[in-house]
């Protein structure tokens, strides 16, 4: 199980290569844009293609069951502030889920729906990292300020600003398969709260943020204890398995003969 938080590090920077190759053009084997949130969802207010429909549900769905593995896995700009936090190694620091985040994804969303893509290159991520990677100056800009606040509070974009990120966490409160911790098992040793990027844990209340969680894995891989694990919720299972039963038993009742 400590593995899949390699693997996933692995897909999420083949990822990144790609979407640096294509945003300038040297390869270009699949079109990197056609799996990014905001893109997806301009092509379809502005044409209503089924192939774009199709692709911006597959990624809903995709959240719908994992959580938000789409920041840790599919977005460059997400993969670009967890290389940062590799390379410079600092610790992550406390910080807050501030409501202002759905301020921002109503308004950035509200305004595209209504004509005007200008509040795009100014907040969404992947407008942000292509603006970069051609050396566009606002792109330039809004990257040197992210980077100097992902190397004080790591992912405190993705959490707090991102309005991509708003949405998808709200989506992932009702995934299928979350990060839980088994209290049985922990020894409150707390290093799945210095490793987390996003300080979702709560190890002594035995808890995790599933919103806020941006899935990149790495409490499995510190847990000393295997104490954390990412699999569908047990409550749900619970659920699902005591309705199950009572259909069952509701349906080998005969009914008495008068």
């Amino acid at each position: 199980m400590k593995s899949i938080y390699k693997i996933r590090l692995s897909i999420a920077i083949i990822i990144f290569i790609l979407s640096i190759l294509g945003l300038l053009g040297l390869f270009y084997p699949i079109k990197i844009f056609d799996i990014q949130f905001m893109p997806l969802f301009q092509r379809v207010i502005s044409d209503f293609s089924i192939l774009a429909i199709s692709l911006l549900l597959g990624l809903i769905l995709l959240t719908l069951l994992f959580g938000r593995l789409y920041c840790s896995l599919l977005c460059p700009f997400g993969i670009m502030q967890e290389i940062i936090c590799l390379i410079f190694k600092r610790k992550n620091k406390p910080q807050k889920s501030y409501p202002i985040k759905y301020f921002i994804f109503v308004v950035t969303f509200g305004a595209l729906i209504g004509g005007s893509a200008l509040l795009i290159r100014y907040i969404e991520p992947y407008s942000y990292f292509g603006s970069l990677i051609t050396l566009n100056k606002v792109g330039i800009i809004a990257s040197i300020l992210v980077i100097i606040l992902t190397l004080y509070k790591a992912r405190f974009f993705c959490i707090n600003i991102c309005p991509i990120g708003a949405i998808l966490g709200l989506i992932s409160k009702i995934s299928l398969c979350k990060i839980s911790i088994d209290k049985s098992l922990c020894i409150n040793c707390s290093k799945c709260v210095s490793i987390c990027p996003s300080r979702c844990v709560d190890f002594k209340e035995g808890k995790i943020n599933n919103e806020t969680c941006i899935k990149c894995l790495k409490c499995i891989e510190s847990c000393p204890k295997n104490a954390i694990n990412y699999s569908i919720e047990k409550d749900l299972l619970k659920n699902f398995a005591s309705k199950t039963i009572s259909n069952i038993k509701l349906k080998n009742i005969t009914p008495l003969k008068i």
